[in-house]
């Protein structure tokens, strides 16, 4: 059975789950589009994404003392792995860094200092 409703700013069609015995309703795939791109949401992190990998660890500590990426290993662990991943590629590694450094959309909100920091060391160190 489908039911539509109208919401303001459109309107959502909702499918009742077939084989219950109850009201119970699904919604459809949110599709992307201009008008709802403010109730979508990332998914949830993923387990790999919030600890450093030891091949992140590694990478971290080929670096002198005083250049090591600390902040931003702790705080962005997802990130300092796929520089990691990517660091022996230095195409890749500059287009890593264009993409986290450069905000193309006009809204980021940025590093914090110390991270912005390191992240322009590593970019700088990692240049040919």
């Amino acid at each position: 059975m489908r039911f539509t409703r109208g919401f303001g700013d459109g309107t959502i069609t909702l499918d009742r789950q077939e084989g219950t015995a109850g009201p119970e309703l699904a919604a459809p795939p949110v599709e992307p589009s201009f008008g709802n791109l403010h109730r979508l949401r990332r998914s949830a992190p993923n387990p790999r994404d919030v600890s450093l990998s030891a091949m992140a660890a590694g990478w971290c500590e080929r670096f002198p003392l005083e250049l090591r990426p600390v902040s931003l290993c702790r705080r962005y662990p997802r990130i300092a792995n796929r520089l990691a991943l990517c660091w022996d590629d230095r195409m890749l590694t500059h287009k890593v860094f264009e993409d986290l450094l450069v905000d193309r959309r006009g809204n980021r909100r940025g590093f914090p200092s110390e991270v912005q920091r390191e992240l322009l060391m590593l970019r700088d160190g990692a240049a040919p």
